[in-house]
């Protein structure tokens, strides 16, 4: 399977926005620093609705997310657009190996409290509970390239300055471990491919220009979630943000303007094929023939 950002940052965008907007408390939380009239307005028109004892009584009217734009109707009002952006290859290795593979369904795993132990001046040690697939390892403020698994079970971790090893408590230090387990049931494999740093673009559309304030404290929010969960094909990294502009031609006053506010999320996507996809693209190519 070819990743699909676009798709993949609309499904995530969705499904925060349906989850904030399930919760009173939370999309409080989230909204705290506005003035309370535009919160408060904000979550009337859009969340879920609660009677007094906190029992969600009806469904919102939500916040669309959208792929394309609403061009049958004549009143968009407040919708999400989220769209390609620019690219460019990381790494230079089209046709060559992308790295191994092995069961993208595989789980992801947070060990916590993870007791860590010194191998050598520049490096540590630290145990798992299985063998991991070494491409999903993500440990918080470590470079995954400078981690590898060593069979006798515990992840090894290089290149770290002195000074911080020596600044370690082994006793009693513990570091969180993300990965996906490699599964006896699974087959590795070599993928073939590209590291792609690509952008898809995600625009705030309303003719209230105070609720495009209180979606973009929303998509901010939902960025730091993304960014937690994101470390497998997606990585989500730098964002950028511009300012709230018009949509199409206005004169000052003029009524139900649409504005736009949109933001530039920056990522790493691994463009991967497996060998097996290569087999069958292989066999299309054959049976297409050569150039003639």
């Amino acid at each position: 399977m070819v990743p699909n950002l676009v798709t993949h940052v609309r499904r995530e965008i969705d499904r925060g926005l349906k989850s904030f907007f399930a919760d009173r408390y939370i999309i409080s939380v989230v909204l705290e620093d506005m003035e309370d009239d535009v919160k408060n307005s904000f979550i009337k028109n859009y969340a879920d609705v609660f009677d007094s004892n906190g029992e969600r009584t009806a469904d919102g009217v939500g916040i669309p997310v959208l792929t394309n734009w609403p061009e049958d109707l004549k009143k968009p009002g407040t919708f999400v657009l989220v769209g390609l952006g620019s690219g460019k290859e990381d790494i230079g290795n089209i046709g060559m190996s992308g790295g191994g593979f092995d069961n993208d369904n595989n789980p992801i795993i947070k060990e916590v409290k993870r007791k860590v132990f010194r191998i050598n001046n520049t490096t540590m040690g630290v145990y798992i509970n299985n063998v991991p697939d070494i491409s999903t390892v993500v440990i918080p403020n470590f470079t995954s390239k400078d981690i590898s698994f060593d069979d006798r079970g515990y992840l090894v971790i290089e290149n770290i300055s002195p000074e911080l090893l020596n600044s370690i408590n082994y006793d009693e230090d513990t570091l969180q471990v993300n990965y996906a387990p490699l599964l006896a049931k699974d087959k590795p494999g070599m993928g073939y491919g590209f590291v792609v740093e690509e952008s898809a673009s995600v625009l705030i559309v309303s003719n209230n220009l105070d609720d495009i304030r209180a979606l973009d404290s929303i998509i901010k929010a939902l960025i730091i979630l993304m960014r937690k969960k994101e470390f497998t094909k997606y990585n989500l990294g730098n964002f950028t943000v511009q300012a709230p502009l018009p949509l199409e031609d206005y004169a000052p006053g003029t009524p139900g303007i649409l504005f736009g506010r949109e933001f530039d999320l920056e990522y790493k996507v691994d463009y991967l094929l497996d060998s097996i996809n290569r087999q069958k693209i292989s066999k299309i190519l054959i049976n297409l023939g050569d150039d003639k």
